[in-house]
């Protein structure tokens, strides 16, 4: 093989190159903001929303499921006030709970203060309280059946809420205790939520701990779009040694 077809192939290879590199283009930022369309979990539809022209979610359709080979459908339709505040809720499904309506207050400074669920008789199924305190929200979830209980959340100066300790009123002591740590910096789509306080992050790890005992830990990992949307997110359960994968598909607000 002479130099002369060494040096030909050499400068092919380096002009294939160049053109490789030309085509291709770098990510671009993106400036939407978008919404939740559908979410799948253990490869099938969990959940649907559809939304009005202001993009407030106006329905949400979900499939829960109880075992192996049942589950209900539950879908939730959406009533805002003339200040864009979430008012009140529809919820019609064929498994427990039964139909019905939830009803949203809040304070002066537009924070949540009362959810009240309503049966369709006109009885009282439950309500939540809300108490805010520095970075301590406290949510005291009463019912019918008197098997009271407060869970008291703390947030981090992130804006994300890192602990829940829940009290069984009825029994008089701690039940259980939640933590999510190592917070990315991208834009929470679903997670921990107290009230009308939703974290702004995404937690890379969950633990949950029963009578003081470590019951369940969570890894999590992310999959992004340009604009910091999460796409998917891999969750390892730690003591089941099994791994779920969630994705979202989402659409921009335009």
């Amino acid at each position: 093989m002479n130099n002369s077809y060494l040096f030909t192939r050499l400068l092919l290879c380096s002009i294939l190159l160049l053109l490789l590199n030309a085509c291709h283009k770098p990510d671009t930022t993106d400036n939407n903001e978008y919404v939740v369309e559908k979410m799948y979990s253990y490869g099938e539809l969990k959940n649907s929303n559809e939304y009005n022209a202001d993009w407030q979610l106006v329905k949400s359709s979900a499939f829960v499921r109880i075992n192996a080979r049942t589950g209900y459908n539950s879908d939730v339709s959406f009533f805002y006030n003339n200040s864009g505040r979430l008012e009140r809720t529809e919820t019609i499904s064929n498994g427990p709970p039964p139909s019905f309506t939830t009803e949203y207050t809040y304070n002066n400074q537009g924070q949540l203060i009362t959810v009240k669920s309503i049966r369709k008789d006109g009885s009282l199924l439950s309500q939540e309280d809300y108490d805010y305190n520095g970075q301590t929200i406290t949510r005291t979830h009463s019912v019918s059946t008197g098997d009271d209980y407060v869970v008291t959340y703390t947030v981090d100066e992130r804006g994300n809420i890192v602990k829940a300790v829940t009290d069984n009123l009825s029994a008089g002591s701690n039940d259980y205790v939640e933590e999510w740590q190592n917070f990315d910096d991208k834009i929470n789509m679903e997670g921990p939520v107290a009230g009308n306080v939703r974290s702004k992050n995404n937690p890379r790890r969950y633990l949950y701990y029963y009578n003081g005992r470590t019951a369940n830990e969570y890894i999590s990992g992310y999959t992004y779009n340009n604009a910091g949307y999460v796409t998917s997110r891999k969750d390892y359960r730690v003591f089941f040694n099994d791994i779920n994968i969630t994705k979202y598909e989402l659409i921009p607000k335009r």
